[in-house]
């Protein structure tokens, strides 16, 4: 009887712990709620018919009706959103609304971008301010050669990656419910503006600091427009090697016209990290064969594979929670 009275102390005791525990645990929870709740919004007249709400910590409220606004109003938003002119007018119109769909602002970032060819022995060439031609002189020797065994390659013409052009945002959503994690938006984009001198599977990467989360993968898809105007697209083949880590494989079309994509991603940062810098690495690769490149994805590091082909690399840098 001794021990069942006993053993009824130690069910209540623990029931009361859990109780406390659960009862010091929701006003912290609320208090993060309460934190974003809290802010308050400032209204900015953009015309006689468009009002758009900026949060006192700088972010621009999600536009709702924003597939009724013209193309001018649009633009005017993703100023405000500190998207500067050049952003804007490389911008294709999904992504324009993507970035007026999710709201924030584009943080101020510092970035060292890396150009790396391969050779078909597996050897890196990095492109510098001096070396171009040289680069360029090796490539279309090893493409004539390969073009000569159609073994090797199928269909491939004059080799440059002149029409392909890359660049990634930062884009701040502010904290997480809880308070906890600030929130933001990690967008790259690429775009092929012609026929691929050869094509095959490119590869698109992210890549984040240990500390970081990706939280979801909110759009990798691949487009094309054909000189006609016929547009097709399809979803990317998404591969995650780790909670901070990204791989999209990309059916580059053989075709003209315009081919581009998007890698948009919700990457989580604890606050404890505020005023530190961050780091955030996108890259991209394009074989000259019908070999996959893979890269070994560390902590905000890309370092691509010896497949034969062109490799690209953008590190960021800014300040978290600013």
């Amino acid at each position: 009887m001794k021990k069942v009275v006993l053993l009824m102390r130690k069910i209540s005791l623990f029931v009361l712990s859990m109780a406390l525990l659960v009862g010091f645990a929701l006003p912290a929870m609320a208090a993060g709620n309460d934190q974003q709740k809290d802010l308050k919004k400032n209204e900015i007249k953009m015309d006689k018919e468009l009002s758009i709400y900026q949060f006192d910590d700088g972010r621009i409220e999600k536009v709702k009706d924003y597939s009724k606004l013209s193309d001018q109003q649009k633009n005017k938003i993703l100023l405000e959103m500190k998207f500067t002119q050049e952003d804007i007018a490389g911008m294709s119109s999904i992504l324009k609304d993507q970035f007026l769909s999710i709201g924030g602002y584009k943080v101020d970032t510092s970035v060292k971008k890396t150009k790396i060819y391969t050779d078909k022995d597996g050897t890196n060439h990095e492109f510098t301010s001096n070396n171009g031609s040289e680069i360029n002189t090796l490539i279309n020797s090893e493409t004539k050669q390969a073009q000569a065994n159609s073994s090797e390659i199928s269909t491939m013409s004059s080799v440059t990656d002149g029409i392909f052009s890359a660049n990634s945002w930062v884009v701040f959503q502010g904290l997480t419910s809880n308070g906890a994690e600030y929130e933001y938006r990690m967008v790259t984009r690429y775009v092929w503006n012609g026929r691929p001198g050869v094509a095959f599977t490119d590869t698109i990467a992210h890549s984040y600091q240990s500390h970081s989360t990706r939280y979801q993968t909110n759009m990798s898809r691949h487009t094309w427009a054909s000189p006609s105007n016929i547009i097709s697209n399809y979803q990317m083949s998404m591969s995650y090697p780790s909670a901070y880590a990204t791989f999209g494989d990309i059916d580059l079309l053989y075709v003209d016209g315009l081919q581009e994509g998007y890698l948009n991603e919700s990457v989580r940062i604890p606050t404890r990290h505020y005023g530190e810098t961050g780091a955030f690495a996108a890259g991209y690769a394009h074989p000259y064969s019908s070999s996959l490149v893979r890269a070994a994805l560390a902590s905000a590091s890309i370092s691509w594979d010896s497949t034969w082909g062109m490799k690209h690399n953008w590190l960021y840098y800014w300040t978290i929670g600013q």
